[in-house]
């Protein structure tokens, strides 16, 4: 049973590999981004309690924050339930299987839910990802080994 545990350990790392490509940049050193994307993380909570149209994809910034917030356990399941109404605990779904369609269709139902579906899209993307936050692109090849850092 153990072993069967730990695969799954090593497995969720490597998935998340990209992810904390994503994170690494130099806003997340800086103390007032990472509050800023404390209260995105809150108002995100809200949107999925209120979303009936599907699961919605977070921002970077705020899938770190919630993220940490898991890491949190039982109190956890409490605090997000309580965030969400009573609604029970926010189901983080690692997207596994997802097709890039879906991963897209998500994301413009977040965009639609952060700003009410009442601007263009464009400049909703913009406002729904602060300076920072934005997609870094593919990890480079040394991220994972592949190459040797640069310098």
């Amino acid at each position: 049973m153990r072993a069967e545990g730990a695969a799954l350990d090593v497995a969720a790392v490597g998935r998340h590999s990209k992810f904390l490509w994503q994170i690494s940049g130099p806003a997340y050193n800086d103390d007032a981004f990472l509050e800023r994307a404390i209260a995105r993380y809150e108002r995100f909570v809200m949107l999925c309690a209120g979303t009936t149209v599907g699961s919605l994809s977070p921002p970077y910034d705020v899938d770190l924050v919630w993220h940490t917030h898991m890491l949190r356990g039982a109190d956890y399941a409490a605090e997000s339930a309580a965030m969400r109404g009573g609604a029970g605990a926010l189901d983080h779904d690692n997207g596994e299987g997802a097709t890039g369609a879906h991963l897209d269709a998500m994301w413009a139902r977040t965009l639609d839910a952060w700003h009410g579906g009442e601007e263009e899209k464009e400049g909703l993307a913009l406002a729904a990802v602060p300076s920072g936050a934005e997609r870094r692109g593919e990890p480079p090849p040394w991220w994972n080994g592949g190459e040797k850092a640069p310098g």
